[in-house]
């Protein structure tokens, strides 16, 4: 847990290739201890797909993002929480990609569950409020941004 979460940290800090190579010690010694279907396997690869998409490595963030997305939804069930980060992650890397037909149905998915599990106001709610308007601006759908944009302003 202590590596995922320092490479974690270089991430935030902008510690692209130190975060990168604890991503990988993290994941490889997870599936050795735990197996590749562990939650906290699973978490590692989810955070490492992140750091992929914020270093423009598409390709590479679109497959660990999708495996941890499967996985959790297999090991852990649709309603658990990490599923519905790792479908705002995902979502967040398919509006990078201009792909918005996908990233729109996990990006609503992902809203509306945590709304209905965490509330409303929790962070990771509005987390995904915030993207379904950068979503729509972004798709050029000024009438949806300023619906999601008013319920953002109604928090």
């Amino acid at each position: 847990k202590v590596t995922n979460a320092l490479a974690r940290l270089y991430t935030m800090q902008d510690r692209h290739d130190e975060a990168e190579e604890l991503f990988a010690e993290a994941i490889a010694a997870r599936q050795r201890n735990l197996g590749d279907d562990h939650p906290d396997t699973l978490e590692s690869m989810n955070d490492f797909g992140v750091l992929l998409r914020e270093q423009d490595r598409y390709d590479e963030a679109a497959s660990l993002l999708r495996q941890a997305l499967d996985g959790r939804r297999d090991k852990l069930g649709p309603d658990h929480p990490a599923c519905f980060q790792s479908m705002h992650e995902l979502a967040v890397l398919y509006i990078v990609q201009a792909r918005y037909k996908d990233a729109e149905p996990l990006l609503l998915g992902a809203f509306h569950s945590r709304e209905t599990k965490l509330g409303p106001e929790h962070p990771h709610t509005v987390e995904s409020l915030n993207q379904l308007v950068t979503l729509y601006e972004s798709w050029d759908k000024p009438e949806e941004a300023a619906k999601w944009r008013s319920r953002l302003a109604s928090q």
